[in-house]
């Protein structure tokens, strides 16, 4: 569940055109887990979010706490 507030603004031609407004904080790896704090200025949400059953998060406006299990950990990002 998540309340958010959003406007209607034409899609880009390509992904290179978004602004990528994502100010990583901190980034945790405990085996197959990995967790990043993060401020992303291109979304303000409150609540949290599953984006599938190993990627969940929970956001508070722009600050961003992502759990990610099994997925991408052994990513230098």
């Amino acid at each position: 569940m998540h309340a958010s507030i959003s406007r209607n603004e034409p899609w880009p031609v390509t992904l290179e055109e978004i602004p990528n407004w994502t100010v990583p904080l901190q980034r945790w790896v405990f085996g197959k887990l990995e967790i990043r704090l993060a401020i992303d200025w291109n979304t303000w949400l409150v609540g949290a979010g599953m984006a599938d059953p190993h990627d969940w998060g929970l956001h508070c406006g722009p600050l961003n706490l992502q759990f990610e299990y099994n997925k991408r950990y052994a990513d230098d990002r």
